[in-house]
C-alpha cells in the first residue's frame, strides 16, 4: 500500500468515527438507552431459556417416572397433557392419556383429545395422522352422528393427511359401510383395490368388504 493510500484510508477512518462520535453526542441520551434496553433484553432471553429448560427437565422426569410405574397416576399426565411448554412431552403424555381414557371408557374425551392432537400444527405431521386415523376408527365405532359432525371430521382429516391416507380412506368406506351407504362404500374400496400403491393389507381388507357389500 501506498503512503497516498495510507492516508486516504486512515481519513476515511477518521470521518467515520468522527460522525459516530456526533451522532453518539446528538443521541446520547437514546443511545444509552438502547444500551439499557439491549443488556436488560439479554439477561431476560437467558434467564427465560433457563426458566423454560427447567420446567422442561422436570416434565420430563415426571413423565419418565409415569412411564416406570405400573399404574399411571392421571392427574400428573393431565398435568404434562395441559402444559404449554414442551410439544414433544405434551404430544406423548396426550397419546398416553388417550389411551387411558379409552380404557376407562371415555370414549367422548379420548375422541376429542385425539382431535386436539391431530389440530395442533406443532405437532409431528406422522402422530398428528395417527391421533386423527383413531379418533376416526372411534367415532365410527360409535356411529353418533347427531353428536358429531363424522363424514366432514373425516373428509377434513383425510384431506390433511398423507403419511396415513389410505388408512383413512379405508376408514371412511367403512363408515359408508355401516350406515347402509353400500354404493358409496364400494367405490372407495374398488380404489383402493385398484391402486397397487395402496399397503397390501389394505387391499385384502378392501377385497372382503367388496365380496360382502356384493351379497
Amino acid at each position: 500500500m501506498s503512503e497516498l493510500d495510507q492516508i486516504k484510508k486512515e481519513a476515511q477512518i477518521e470521518i467515520v468515527t468522527t460522525k459516530l462520535l456526533e451522532f453518539y453526542k446528538n443521541n446520547k441520551k437514546k443511545v444509552i438507552f438502547s444500551g439499557i434496553f439491549v443488556f436488560f433484553l439479554a439477561i431476560f432471553v437467558v434467564t427465560y431459556s433457563f426458566h423454560i429448560k427447567n420446567i422442561n427437565q422436570k416434565y420430563s422426569v415426571i413423565l419418565q417416572e409415569l412411564f416406570l410405574q405400573d399404574d399411571f397416576d392421571n392427574k400428573k399426565l393431565q398435568e404434562l397433557v395441559e402444559q404449554n411448554n414442551s410439544k414433544a412431552i405434551k404430544l406423548v403424555a396426550s397419546m398416553q392419556y388417550a389411551k387411558i381414557l379409552i380404557r376407562e371408557g371415555k370414549i367422548d374425551e379420548a375422541i376429542n383429545l385425539y382431535l386436539t392432537i391431530n389440530k395442533d400444527r406443532d405437532h409431528d405431521q406422522f402422530f398428528r395422522e395417527y391421533a386423527g386415523l383413531m379418533a376416526i376408527k372411534y367415532l365410527i365405532e360409535k356411529n353418533d352422528n347427531k353428536k358429531y359432525d363424522i363424514l366432514n371430521i373425516i373428509n377434513r382429516i383425510e384431506k390433511d393427511s398423507s403419511n396415513l391416507k389410505d388408512h383413512i380412506t379405508e376408514q371412511k368406506a367403512i363408515y359408508f359401510w355401516k350406515n347402509k351407504m353400500i354404493k358409496e362404500s364400494e367405490e372407495i374400496f374398488q380404489k383402493l383395490l385398484k391402486n397397487i400403491e395402496t399397503p397390501e393389507k389394505i387391499r385384502q381388507r378392501a377385497r372382503i368388504m367388496i365380496e360382502i357389500g356384493i351379497n
